[in-house]
């Protein structure tokens, strides 16, 4: 079975999980002054048994009730690892300042596609007012490769 076959799969399942968050957040109303859009800036470093690479992404998250949130990112890792990555994350906050991420998407290396899953926790420690820092430690299975990612990230919330 090919990378790319895997890869419309999980972008088949990710339309799904995506529909059914966004219906389940639809009649979630926003408080005055709540904030529900995040963007992040993440440099880290990405080891697997290959070696490691630089990691550097950008993720956008839609808060859609106040324990679930949905979004995307694309991040970079260079050095050994040299890939790049796509996809689409649910996001679950437990508890304040706390995030649990499970994302299913692409990753493109050596110009061939393969299906990913990662998962990540992090925890926001706020800097400024709408400004934080998080933390984040992810495991990303590619091919049945494990890879881990650890970093921080610059995050606003709007």
């Amino acid at each position: 079975m090919t990378g790319c076959r895997d890869s419309a799969t999980c972008m088949a399942l990710l339309v799904l999980l995506t529909s059914a968050a966004w219906s389940a957040g639809a009649d979630a109303q926003s408080s005055e002054g709540e904030r529900l859009n995040t963007i992040e800036l993440f440099l880290g470093d990405t080891r697997s048994s290959d070696g490691s690479g630089i990691s550097i992404g950008i993720s956008y998250e839609r808060r859609v009730t106040p324990l679930l949130g949905i979004g995307g990112f694309v991040e970079r890792a260079g050095g050994d690892v040299d890939s790049t990555a796509v996809a689409a994350e649910v996001v679950f906050h437990p508890h304040a300042g706390w995030s649990l991420k499970l994302s299913p998407g692409v990753e493109f290396e050596s110009g061939d596609a393969n299906a990913l899953l990662r998962i990540g926790a992090a925890y926001d420690f706020e800097i400024a007012p709408n400004w934080f820092l998080a933390p984040e430690v992810n495991v990303k299975l590619v091919e049945g490769e494990k890879q881990m990612i650890y970093g921080l990230a610059i995050g606003h919330e709007f």
